[in-house]
């Protein structure tokens, strides 16, 4: 959790704790820490840290410093490298899975639900059905929208998508909750290995349900907001800081075409086209011992929207 100073009555387990691990950050980074003697508490540690702060930034663009408390009486300066996700939209169909099914194509429908529920329940991938999470409210309020306008003579405006709105609502639910099955994840493993292509969309697909697998056995318990952290309590009161959040940009969503998909892409579009920030997945390393290099793993992260990309791009070009 983040450090506040006022909070703390153990000073000396705080300073100590605070000066030892900025030792730790400036050998690593080779700069002489600013000389605070004299300086009472908690301004000895403010002046310490925003010139340590001041030093990275000039040193690396991306880095950001923080001090976190480890316990009660215990602090230490953390690193942070943000994962850039490019300001992209990574929101996984459902619809062609289903569509699938209906096929009765199920070698392909229990590798593709053994790939989602991984995401789903492991990863923490938003919904859009049932809860709370942004898509979910955007297809409430289009819902509201097209239900609010009718033609002159009181016939409804959008049946096209009215008609589709009814789908996701019964059908999106149906297919999310087979995706919360733990069948589904425990399966996982045995449907890859068991799965033999029989076209070059099985074979791309065993090649994404293979690298989903592998993410899922390097990181069994890794969900995405883990890796999301605490704002800036001043910006989060900042009433003009808009931030574009993980669910706004990260989820699972009905279908990618027709106009009901154009309606949500309108919608989404309005929304966040005047955003500033962004929550983005962070990786620390945490100087509370000596550090022999600097380190911040992104594999994960690489690695899962990479995931994600392969398998929203192969939903959408199933025919």
């Amino acid at each position: 959790m983040p450090y506040h100073p006022l909070l703390h009555q153990q000073r000396m387990g705080v300073e100590r704790s605070f000066f030892a691990s900025l030792h730790h950050l400036a050998e690593l980074y080779g700069f002489t820490p600013r000389d605070v003697t004299g300086i009472t508490y908690p301004l000895n540690i403010t002046l310490a840290y925003e010139h340590a702060k001041e030093v990275l930034s000039r040193q690396t663009g991306n880095l950001s410093l923080r001090i976190y408390a480890i316990t009660g009486n215990e602090v230490a300066l953390v690193t942070t490298v943000p994962y850039d996700t490019n300001w992209t939209l990574y929101y996984i169909p459902v619809k062609p899975i289903y569509l699938l099914e209906q096929q009765g194509l199920s070698k392909q429908v229990g590798l593709l639900l053994s790939i989602c529920a991984y995401l789903l329940q492991v990863v923490m991938v938003p919904t859009f059905t049932g809860g709370m999470d942004y898509v979910c409210g955007a297809y409430a309020s289009i819902r509201q929208w097209m239900d609010d306008t009718e033609t002159g003579d009181g016939e409804q405006n959008y049946p096209e998508e009215l008609a589709e709105m009814d789908q996701l609502e019964k059908i999106g639910e149906q297919m999310m909750a087979q995706m919360r099955e733990v069948a589904h994840l425990q399966a996982f493993e045995r449907r890859v290995k068991t799965f033999r292509p029989q076209s070059n969309g099985d074979r791309q697909l065993r090649k994404i349900a293979q690298a989903a697998l592998s993410l899922y056995a390097d990181y069994p318990t890794q969900s995405i907001f883990g890796l999301i952290p605490d704002r800036d309590e001043e910006l989060a009161e900042d009433d003009n800081y808009y931030v574009t959040t993980l669910d706004q940009y990260l989820s699972f969503y009905w279908s990618s075409r027709g106009a009901l998909a154009e309606q949500l892409e309108s919608y989404v579009n309005c929304d966040l086209e005047n955003n500033s920030a962004i929550d983005e997945p962070v990786n620390y390393q945490v100087f509370n011992s000596p550090q022999a290099a600097v380190f911040h793993d992104q594999d994960f992260c690489v690695r899962l929207f990479s995931l994600i990309a392969d398998l929203s791009t192969f939903l959408y070009e199933l025919p």
